[in-house]
């Protein structure tokens, strides 16, 4: 560098323009009235959307939360803060103004569905079991015996009685077996 080029200013460069408290208040002033005209155009849209929309009951909004949790991958053994974030684009999630309301569906959906699949477990757990215990009494004598001969009010003495020198009946030897047989056999007939 040169001694001379140190102190001498570029003559390219624009001079800097200085700002007072007066012109940098007056920017301030310019930029929170653009802000609150932007506020207001989106309050405006916002009432807009609402005015278009019907509106809509309690029962209906929940209704509606109801069904896009049902639509959603619930997993109901999941926390509301967890899968939230999945049903948080959705516009029925807006429906519930309320968090803790929102959580208390979540909540009930969640029992709701467990509680449905442990019935329809269970339904298909006993019918197996009924099945399972048809085809036993069919394949054996004494099954067979107890598919023709029993009916829902019978007792078991009863059954002893009138069966008692039938050969299907003796093909079990301790009335042990029997009575545990018939009880078997007259659960599954009530059940159905």
């Amino acid at each position: 560098l040169e001694e001379g080029e140190e102190g001498e200013e570029n003559e390219d460069e624009p001079e800097g323009i200085e700002m007072d408290e007066e012109d940098a208040e007056w920017m301030m002033q310019q930029m929170l009235e653009e802000q609150e005209v932007e506020v207001q155009q989106e309050i405006a849209e916002d009432e807009e959307i609402k005015a278009a929309e019907p509106e809509m009951s309690r029962e209906d909004r929940i209704r509606s939360f109801r069904e896009m949790l049902r639509e959603g991958s619930l997993n109901v053994f999941g926390t509301w803060e967890s899968q939230m974030s999945e049903f948080a684009n959705d516009k029925r999630f807006n429906l519930i103004e309320s968090a803790a309301e929102r959580q208390d569906l979540f909540d009930q959906a969640c029992s709701e569905l467990l509680a449905s699949k442990r019935k329809s477990k269970d339904t298909s757990h006993d019918s197996k079991k009924r099945d399972r215990l048809a085809e036993e009494h069919l394949t054996d004598p004494f099954g067979q015996l107890l598919a023709e001969t029993v009916t829902k009010k019978m007792s078991f003495a009863r059954f002893c009685q009138k069966h008692l020198k039938d050969q299907r009946y003796l093909s079990l030897k301790t009335s042990r077996e029997r009575e545990k047989r018939f009880l078997q056999h007259l659960d599954s007939i009530n059940a159905k």
